[in-house]
């Protein structure tokens, strides 16, 4: 288990001054990555090799308490696994020795050009380390059973976008975060459960259509392309 110190910038944070979970799931990433690229598989590696991009299909936290400026943490990340075809890692967030997060994600290499997942055991003479199989339970896609209704739409700017010509995970759970007025009213809260699946890739200049509902305590927000195909699917509890 590898473990990373980071203090929360007070330019990191929110309306509240607490750190919203578009920064949270970065933070998270941004220290994973060190561990890949450290276990021979980073994103440099992968392209050269086998002209490959890493792309989340899911990504899904609990949360214990808010998290403000200049809070400093420790982030705990599991070592790699594997799990239906992907890569699973988890991260545990701690303050003061309290764990605040329980974080998972889920990997999948892509390839840059065909945009087809490769299989695993393309990867595997690249690791130095060995990769098992996971043993916590499966990370589940989303199936909400409940009715939805149209919430706005928004369009994705150049800002929101990577070098792969996509938008940015981060930028997922901003958009879902907008669509579920998170910020509205002067009290401030912080999101205790999020799950986003990623369903598509979302270039520039595309419009996203949102819809939400609501079942069994979960705020539910969809993300439809113009030609109706699913962007993302996220469930939350705030």
């Amino acid at each position: 288990m590898a473990e990373y110190t980071q203090r929360v910038e007070i330019m990191e944070c929110d309306y509240f001054y607490q750190l919203p979970p578009k920064q949270l799931l970065e933070h998270c990433l941004s220290l994973t990555l060190l561990d890949i690229r450290r276990a021979g598989c980073g994103p440099e590696a992968i392209l050269e090799r086998l002209n490959a991009v890493w792309m989340i299909s899911h990504m899904r936290y609990t949360q214990t308490a808010p998290i403000w400026h200049d809070d400093l943490l420790t982030y705990r990340s599991a070592p790699l696994c594997t799990e239906r075809g992907r890569y699973r890692q988890h991260v545990d967030i701690l303050r003061d020795g309290e764990k605040l997060v329980d974080f998972d994600t889920a990997y999948i290499p892509v390839h840059r050009e065909a945009r087809h997942i490769l299989r695993l055991s393309q990867l595997e003479p690249m690791w130095t380390v060995p990769v098992p199989a996971c043993d916590a339970p499966p990370l589940l896609s989303l199936r909400p059973d409940c009715g939805f209704v149209p919430c706005g739409s928004d369009t994705v700017r150049l800002s929101d976008c990577d070098k792969n010509h996509h938008m940015t995970s981060g930028a997922y759970l901003s958009l879902v975060c907008n669509a579920l007025d998170f910020w509205a009213g002067e009290t401030p809260r912080f999101m205790r459960f999020m799950q986003v699946d990623f369903s598509s890739e979302v270039r520039p200049g595309t419009q996203l259509a949102f819809s939400r509902g609501e079942a069994d305590g979960l705020c539910y927000v969809r993300g439809s392309k113009p030609d109706g195909k699913a962007a993302f699917t996220a469930a939350c509890v705030f």
